[in-house]
């Protein structure tokens, strides 16, 4: 039974090239590297690029590179670091964590190849090598002086003395044989070489295979345990175990493939001259170290164990590594299962517990085991010649019940469906129900290796006769593959895991799952990872087909900013000149399919179909950037918002546009109260005016005169007295009514000055009141003149006394020259200039009023220390100015 159906034909698979469009490239492409944010770098003939899936950047505006031919471009990941090959020009260093960039040798560099912490440099035939050590380079020597390089790889240099493998800081020769035409590539599992018609592969093993090639192949891509070659334009797949064609075609001939990569999401893409063809990464390859038909993966806490052919591994971030001794546990591993720390290894030689924690290794059972099923931390043995056993807790027992009723004790599996047990044997399968009944069908199907519960239907597989379905203790034959290996349901549908391939099955008819042709699935293999990824052991490793063929979603950013024509990698600061061009560049980093881009400010959505945003002449201010993609008319994904601010020239802040706006209405609000306070002050002028032209003060002098008149005219004594009485209340009335207003009558200005300081001095106890007159002899005022002067200076000692409490007052009337300058000053609390442009009374109205007649300028000084008030009038002699006598005053 071992050879008749663990033993299965080898066939060849053929994997599936997507129709999606392809994605542009810069130019030729000399070198392609993806860093760890998914941008893609192409070293072109026009330069270095930075591809997004949607724009591509020169790198020489981004980063202070050259914008000369680029040779080629790498990526070392753990230090977020490019190195960029110039030619003559250099090697350049970018570290894409803080956006510098280092030039690190003058020296020419055309190719670059990295191992560990090595870096070289080959140039024509010669070779250049360096330690790189905290981003810097020291020259270090791998190869002996003048040896011809004719290509080299990561670890590895081909020359005209054989193939070197770089092993630290050494060189090792691992093919002494001369090559005169060479193509190399290599990966984790070791090297594949094209060398004078002819392909080898040297493993890590240090095992070495060869097959005639002899066409050369312009493209050369080591993946896993296969290769893709370029041959006549096409691209060959080869499985490197024996160099058997896994599929002839890979891609669609437009002109032949001339570099081939893998990017992150393992898209393989397929680069010629002038086009780009990417293979969707719906079917993956997880290459083994070495080959093994029959492949079973199972999951621990820190990766992944793989049971083989040459016993099991394990898998971690630090690779793959051979689990305890193979001889203890077996070579040919049938099944695995992880409970717990232990890992229970199904093999030809039995059952073993290994502890993957303490590294301990216990035989439980010694005889063919062919499957081990898990519940409730139960293992359930399926052996190949004493039927069913089961382990817990360090006991190891037959499952009595159902063995004593076996018809053939091969047991190919046990599985679980709601409460009912199902043992699969040789010969038909047996169902163990919740009451713990027996029942025994199919003993005509033969050899039963799977069941499957779908909806309310059972599915039962089999090795020979295909599927059917269980029900009501009935067998119904349905029309699928004959040799059913494996079942997996997902989504309510079965998938058929056979020895030439995965199969859909679909009610009463099936299908062949694209790009699994030719594949012999492992039993006891077949699972679900991230809910909806297909996995299974095949000849080829590990495989696993992602059923929702879906492109990985990923949420837009701003990958790039341009402003002032210059490029902006990492957009920290936020702030931009609104009159200036602002380009923004969105991107999801998906590289298959068509992605429609949209942004929004205040929530008004614009389509983007390039993923670049344009700004100009923008209002400044502080916005909220909102943008969102969707990938093949898809479902909308957000990005994160993004607030920016657009600052403008000075004249266009908010405080100026609001001043723009308000300004006028001020400006007219202050003319309205200016006015209005001009309007009161005068009508207060007039209203004084008024009151004193209209005054009652002298119809009371002249009343009491005449009645002093009657009363002095009568002959009684008496009345007479009364008469003198109303004489002296008259001047009482009269006396300050005289010297109490600015007319100067008849007197002259020294008259007049003398006279107001006699009522001063009348008036006001304590004041100190002095006047000066200067005049040349032969010099008489004009009366007008004389009348204002008087005017003014009566008004400016009114108004010093009277408002500014003043105990000091000096006036000084003096000619100078052609002109009469009059100056007051006194010693007050001063007068604001409020008080003297919207309070004045009459005097300030009077004084500026005689100014004004005569085109003068009256000077007025003011402060907590006195007032100083000075004008200058033209001097004018008699007749040369009129005025009457009844003036304002």
């Amino acid at each position: 039974m071992e050879n008749s159906f663990f033993r299965s034909i080898v066939c060849s698979i053929i994997l599936f090239t997507s129709p999606l469009k392809a994605s542009e490239l810069a130019g030729y492409s000399f070198g392609i590297a993806q860093d760890n944010n998914g941008f893609i770098y192409q070293a072109s003939q026009t330069g270095g690029f930075r591809l997004d899936g949607k724009t591509h950047l020169p790198l020489a505006d981004l980063y202070h590179v050259p914008k000369n031919w680029l040779e080629d471009v790498r990526f070392i990941k753990d230090k977020n670091t490019l190195l960029l090959a110039y030619g003559d020009l250099g090697l350049y260093q970018i570290d894409l964590t803080t956006n510098t960039t280092t030039k690190l040798v003058d020296s020419g560099c055309w190719r670059i190849g990295l191992i560990n912490d090595v870096v070289y440099c080959l140039r024509g035939h010669k070779l250049n090598s360096f330690e790189y050590q905290n981003g810097v380079l020291s020259p270090l020597k791998l190869l002996p002086e003048g040896l011809r390089v004719n290509a080299i790889a990561d670890g590895y240099i081909d020359t005209d003395d054989g193939i070197f493998a770089i092993d630290g800081n050494t060189a090792k020769l691992i093919d002494g044989t001369p090559a005169t035409y060479t193509k190399i590539s290599n990966n984790e599992y070791g090297l594949v070489a094209w060398r004078d018609k002819a392909l080898y592969y040297y493993d890590a093993f240090g095992k070495q295979k060869s097959t005639p090639w002899p066409t050369y192949p312009k493209a050369l891509y080591a993946y896993g345990n296969t290769v893709y070659i370029e041959k006549n334009g096409a691209v060959v797949h080869l499985n490197l175990m024996d160099f058997s064609i896994i599929n002839d075609k890979v891609n669609m001939v437009k002109s032949p493939v001339r570099r081939i990569f893998k990017d992150n999401a393992e898209n393989l893409w397929f680069i010629s001259s002038n086009d780009v063809q990417i293979k969707p990464a719906a079917i993956n390859q997880l290459s083994l170290p070495f080959s093994s038909d029959y492949n079973i993966k199972a999951h621990f806490s820190n990766g992944f164990f793989v049971g083989t052919e040459r016993g099991v591994l394990s898998h971690t971030s630090q690779g793959f590594n051979i689990v305890g001794n193979p001889n203890d546990y077996g070579y040919v591993i049938t099944d695995i299962a992880v409970i717990g720390d232990s890992l229970f290894i199904a093999s030809n030689k039995g059952l073993t517990e290994y502890n993957y924690k303490n590294q301990k290794t216990t035989k439980i059972y010694d005889k063919y085991v062919i499957a081990v099923a898990v519940k409730a931390r139960k293992l359930y043995v399926s052996t190949s010649f004493e039927g069913v056993f089961t382990y817990a807790n360090n006991i190891f027992e037959p499952l009595h019940d159902v063995n004593s009723l076996l018809h053939n004790n091969e047991i190919l599996d046990v599985k679980f469906i709601n409460d009912d047990i199902y043992v699969l044997s040789a010969e038909g399968f047996y169902v163990r129900d919740k009451q713990q009944r027996i029942g025994y069908h199919g003993n005509e199907i033969g050899i039963v290796v799977d069941a499957v519960k779908i909806n309310e239907t059972v599915y039962i597989a089999t090795f020979g006769n295909g599927l059917y379905k269980f029900s009501n203790g009935e067998l119904e034959r349905l029309n699928s593959p004959q040799s059913i290996i494996d079942l997996q349901e997902f989504n309510d549908q079965l998938y058929i895991g056979t020895i030439d391939g995965v199969y859909k099955f679909a009610e009463t008819d099936y299908s062949l799952v694209s790009g699994s042709a030719g594949l012999n699935v492992t039993p006891n293999s077949m699972m679900l990872e991230h809910e909806s990824d297909l996995t299974f052991g095949t000849q080829y490793g590990i495989t696993t087909i992602r059923l929702a063929n879906k492109a990985a979603v990923n949420p837009p950013q701003v990958t790039a900013v341009k402003t002032k024509n210059k490029y902006y990698v990492n957009l920290q600061d936020h702030k931009f000149n609104a009159s200036s061009q602002t380009n923004l560049y969105l991107s999801d980093r998906n590289f298959i399919g068509d992605t429609d881009f949209a942004y929004a400010i205040d929530d008004n959505w614009i389509d983007s179909p390039t993923g670049v945003i344009h700004f100009h002449n923008i209002r400044p201010g502080n916005y909220t950037l909102k943008f969102k993609s969707r990938l093949n008319g898809g479902s909308w994904t957000d990005g994160e918002n993004l607030n920016i601010e657009f600052v403008g020239h000075w004249y266009e802040s908010k405080f100026i546009t609001l001043l723009i706006f308000v300004l006028p209405a001020l400006v007219i609000a202050l003319i309205i109260i200016f006015a209005v306070l001009l309007l009161k002050a005068n009508y207060g002028v007039h209203k004084k005016l008024y009151n004193m032209i209209g005054s009652c003060k002298m119809n009371l002098a002249l009343t009491k005169l005449l009645k002093a008149k009657s009363a002095c005219s009568s002959p009684d004594l008496n009345k007479m007295a009364d008469g003198l009485v109303y004489l002296d209340e008259a001047v009482d009335v009269i006396v300050p009514l005289a010297h109490g207003n600015a007319a100067l009558g008849k007197r002259s200005i020294q008259q007049g000055l003398a006279a107001l300081q006699a009522a001063l001095q009348f008036e006001c106890t304590g004041l100190n009141f002095e006047y000066t007159i200067s005049f040349s002899d032969s010099v008489t005022l004009d009366a007008g003149l004389e009348r204002d002067i008087y005017a003014l200076v009566y008004h400016s000692v009114r108004n010093s006394i009277d408002h500014g409490k003043a105990r000091q007052v000096e006036v000084f009337v003096e000619q100078v020259r052609s002109r009469v300058h009059v100056t007051v000053i006194d010693d007050g609390k001063g007068c604001n200039l409020y008080t003297r442009t919207f309070k004045y009374g009459l005097g300030l109205y009077v004084m500026r009023d005689v100014a004004k007649r005569y085109n003068a300028k009256l000077g007025f000084k003011s402060s907590k220390a006195g007032t100083s008030i000075a004008i200058g009038f033209p001097l004018c002699v008699k007749n040369v100015i009129s005025r009457n006598e009844k003036a304002p005053s």
